[in-house]
């Protein structure tokens, strides 16, 4: 397959910003502050430091509406008349979950792995990913690959093995990390390609199908699902660890109506119209409670039971033995 010059742009760009964004994650990760406690202590936040990142990918979201208002053509599919029409919302965004918990959770872990080894390794060991896809792509997608890919893959190996060799033999003096820390990390970043390449082989067979332009896909992915583990994980960790009790009633109240938010925004984008209010809901719950329905007539009601009435089934259960 010929590359166009459109993909060799896009390939040289990812190369680009990949390295930037390496450099500028490790250069935060020697970041120093005093904490609450009066102590100078580097920037140690992998996970922050994944939200961030998943927080500008919700952009694509973002652009890819303003592109749909602009008349922008994406993907079109034949409807029943022929007709074409735009692909963007026949589906379930659910299928996002899964890709989206591997997406962070690979992440948090190449960034604990990039605050205990070097940034060159850790570029370079991220191209294990290549490795890691390719295996499961033959196990899960029945693909067949070719001798030449196959020798790709081993040399990808062979590269793998020098910079991990070279990392422990001949470590950087001027560096402070420990060899212990040097080996933890770079083992953890070859680890999260084993997440990374999960995450591909699954958006592969479980999304691909469902046509989804890409600005659209990659904003779901955070919008409806890493938003969500972001709100219910990290809001609650974040609280314990609140100074004062004003501060995590506070951060409670952001907490739920961070999560009411979010309900709301999947409410409207599923059903096409406004999400119960407050009022409505306390409604229901008080007819439910007082009739055994919901609905606005009066319902059956819960049996009531009196000791009169056990009192005379009792007496009419013993007549009829």
């Amino acid at each position: 397959m010929t590359w166009t010059n459109y993909q060799k742009f896009l390939t040289l760009l990812m190369v680009v910003t990949g390295s930037i964004n390496t450099i500028a994650t490790k250069w935060a990760d020697k970041l120093q502050s005093k904490n609450s406690e009066g102590k100078v202590v580097e920037f140690n936040h992998p996970f922050l430091q994944a939200c961030s990142m998943f927080l500008g990918e919700l952009f694509c979201l973002i652009l890819f509406k303003i592109l749909v208002c602009s008349g922008r053509q994406f993907n079109r599919v034949d409807d029943k008349d022929n007709n074409q029409v735009l692909n963007s919302g026949s589906f379930n965004p659910l299928i996002f979950l899964p890709p989206a918990l591997c997406d962070l959770t690979a992440a948090s872990t190449m960034n604990i792995g990039l605050n205990l080894t070097y940034a060159s390794s850790f570029q370079m060991l991220r191209g294990a990913v290549i490795v890691f896809t390719g295996l499961l792509s033959v196990a899960f997608l029945n693909k067949h690959m070719k001798r030449y890919e196959w020798l790709g893959i081993f040399t990808v190996i062979v590269g793998l093995i020098c910079v991990g060799l070279s990392d422990v033999i001949h470590p950087d003096a001027s560096s402070n990390l420990s060899q212990n820390n040097i080996i933890t990390g770079d083992l953890l970043i070859v680890m999260a390609q084993i997440i990374v390449a999960t995450q591909m082989v699954v958006e592969e067979k479980f999304i691909t199908k469902h046509n989804v332009p890409p600005l659209l896909g990659v904003g779901w992915e955070v919008n409806s699902s890493t938003r969500q583990v972001f709100i219910c994980l990290g809001l609650p960790f974040v609280s314990e660890h609140m100074d004062s009790t004003e501060e995590s009633i506070m951060c409670g109240i952001v907490h739920r109506d961070l999560i009411g938010h979010t309900f709301s925004t999947d409410f409207r984008n599923k059903f096409m119209r406004d999400s119960p209010s407050r009022s409505s809901i306390r409604e229901w719950h008080t007819s439910f409670m007082t009739t055994g329905s919901v609905l606005r007539k009066k319902g059956a009601g819960r049996p009531r039971t009196s000791d009169e009435n056990i009192e005379q089934i009792r007496e009419a259960f013993l007549r009829s033995q």
